[in-house]
């Protein structure tokens, strides 16, 4: 084992809130400490090989895994289980934080006789997950877990065990015991105790024995020890068919399927029922006894994605009703235009000076609520793309490539597209994209991948034809990472005052009142804490509506403005002085409506019940 910098407390703290962070050495005083000596209060599992206990921090807790044995521990497995977790970082993989590699010197009793010894304390760190593991939770189809929340448990362990093949990571003890569940009931594969890295042209291994959990074992592990990612599928099977029925073995189809119609959301039986079916049917090939015969996880991603997809538009039509949209549109407020006419002269003039460029893409980019949106709806209208095929996307923070494309197409035919495979997507936008001249605005992208963005560059380059991109995003290194070559990214300023107070005015009815002198002033005063940014200035001028004098000078004066002096967060104070105006019985709608995430679609009439 190699020797690594030992972690305080402080330190094991700091990698349980930073994801990026890389486990490291941790002391055995430290992980003694913080599970009370190992106390038997603080076991939260025990398995064949090891006890876990919870570790309480100052500001968290984590779960620490002592392996059993001191003298006779098996070295090599602990480092391979090390090995593949180290590999192993994804949102379905348990968290590793750290390991502790022990080794002292003690009399023991041997045959009788004391003798010195090297004692050895074998302990691995991770995040805890409090709603435990899988087993738990499974129980027969009439009860127990939704449909939707088996659907998303099955999605999250196959697109786990999907990363570890492409890490060349085997599991070799899947099951539901070696899942955990996090609050929101996200699967994640844990205990790699057995597993094996292969190496990057390897396929297969033979053991040196049989060591798993009968049940969940391949039949060519069992006989002739061999180990391919086949034995994870088998295992795969074996435990979808447990979350389907809560039961193990052979599920029949058909008996299945009329198990769980009468469970499903009446809204949507039909997208429902060929999810389960779908399910169903992996599940059994995963368990077949044959290894060439299973899927790979690839074959299983893409199925299942399929039906999530049918899924996702399901509820988007019923939702259609319910909800005003969220997303953004190439629509431009008019009271918004306010100050952009330089700016979108500058994006036009590049643009036109791209023109012998098959594909050009522009990214336009800037803090949170600057205008990047009210822009590129500017271009976006401009009498320069009147002859353009135009196509506006909102991305938002996922990043899913087969929603963009059904977008374009769903735009550029007038008739929803509901493509499901990668193939045969990217041949319809090749004959749709053919000998036009298309204008795609993309905003709100957040995503960090440059592998995606390859994809989508290759997405958007389809077919024969010009076509002009333009991106909006808050990160500047994301927009240099996609710009084209011919073309340099367009940083979006901020507003000067008299702009901001523009708005304000235009926001505020300004021109309807017999007090604009007294007003003049102190709405100047105002319109410089807005930091240059029109949504801060957009919420002030529709709370300073119907204010008086007095009224003004209190938000001029107010001390929330304190609370907003770092770079980039000049809305802020804008936002929390809107808030402490609001009525008692809006700010509890809103306080409410905060605990949900960004994108979350909310029932009107559950929001009007609460």
């Amino acid at each position: 084992m190699e020797h690594h910098n030992i972690t305080p407390q402080s330190d094991l703290e700091g990698i349980l809130f930073d994801e990026s962070a890389e486990p490291k050495a941790l002391p055995l005083s430290l992980l003694e400490h913080i599970t009370s000596g190992f106390s038997r209060g603080e076991e939260i599992g025990n398995g064949g090989f090891a006890t876990v206990y919870k570790g309480m921090l100052d500001n968290g807790m984590v779960a620490v895994k002592k392996l059993f044995g001191t003298v006779d521990l098996d070295e090599k497995k602990f480092s391979e289980e090390i090995r593949c977790l180290m590999k192993a970082k994804h949102k379905n993989i348990v968290r590793f934080l750290g390991y502790c590699a022990d080794t002292q010197g003690e009399m023991v009793d041997c045959g009788g006789k004391l003798v010195l010894a090297d004692v050895r304390q074998r302990l691995l760190c991770f995040e805890y997950l409090p709603k435990g593991s899988l087993d738990k939770h499974i129980t027969d189809a009439s009860c127990g877990l939704e449909w939707r929340e088996r659907y998303q448990i099955i999605n999250g362990i196959c697109d786990g065990l999907y990363y570890l093949h492409q890490k060349h990571i085997v599991h070799l003890d899947l099951k539901p015991g070696n899942i955990l569940l996090d609050n929101n009931m996200i699967p994640k594969i844990s205990d790699f105790g057995l597993s094996r890295c292969f190496d990057e042209n390897q396929t297969r291994t033979i053991a040196s024995k049989v060591i798993g959990t009968m049940g969940y074992l391949a039949p060519e592990f069992c006989s002739v020890r061999q180990i391919t990612v086949k034995s994870d599928i088998y295992s795969l099977g074996t435990i979808i068919i447990e979350i389907i029925t809560g039961e193990k073995g052979y599920a029949d189809v058909a008996n299945v399927i009329e198990r769980w119609s009468n469970r499903l959301e009446k809204s949507q039986p039909d997208t429902q029922l060929e999810q389960v079916r779908v399910c169903t049917e992996i599940a059994i090939e995963c368990s077949d006894f044959n290894p060439a015969r299973r899927p790979d996880t690839n074959n299983i991603i893409n199925r299942l994605r399929a039906t999530k997809n049918a899924d996702e538009f399901a509820t988007e039509l019923k939702i259609a009703d319910m909800l005003p949209d969220r997303e953004t549109s190439s629509d431009v407020e008019q009271t918004l235009i306010i100050g952009w006419t330089e700016e979108k002269q500058k994006i036009l003039s590049i643009l036109s000076e791209s023109i012998t460029e098959e594909m050009v893409i522009l990214p336009i980019y800037g803090i949170g609520g600057i205008g990047k949106t009210t822009l590129a709806q500017l271009v976006f209208n401009d009498p320069q793309f009147q002859d353009y095929t135009r196509v506006w996307v909102y991305v938002s923070q996922e990043l899913n490539l087969s929603q963009i494309g059904n977008s374009i197409i769903t735009q550029l035919t007038d008739k929803i597209g509901n493509i499901s495979t990668k193939q045969m997507l990217h041949k319809r936008l090749k004959e749709l994209f053919f000998g036009k001249r298309i204008l795609i605005v993309l905003d709100d992208l957040w995503e960090e991948n440059p592998k995606e963005f390859d994809k989508l560059k290759v997405m958007l380059g389809l077919g024969l034809g010009r076509k002009v991109v333009i991106v909006t995003t808050r990160d500047g290194g994301l927009a240099r990472k996609i710009c084209s070559p011919a073309v340099t990214p367009y940083k979006l300023e901020t507003l000067t005052v008299d702009k901001c107070w523009t708005i304000i005015k235009q926001k505020a009815d300004f021109e309807d009142r017999v007090d604009q002198e007294q007003l003049e002033h102190i709405g100047r005063e105002i319109a410089t804490k807005c930091g240059g940014v029109a949504l801060a200035a957009q919420s002030l001028g529709h709370m300073l509506n119907g204010m008086t004098a007095d009224e003004w000078e209190s938000v001029r004066d107010s001390y929330f403005w304190s609370l907003s002096t770092s770079e980039g967060h000049e809305v802020l104070g804008s936002l929390l002085l809107s808030y402490s105006h609001m009525s008692v019985s809006l700010k509890l709608c809103f306080s409410y409506c905060a605990i949900f995430p960004k994108g979350h679609i909310m029932m009107k009439y559950d929001l009007i019940y609460q």
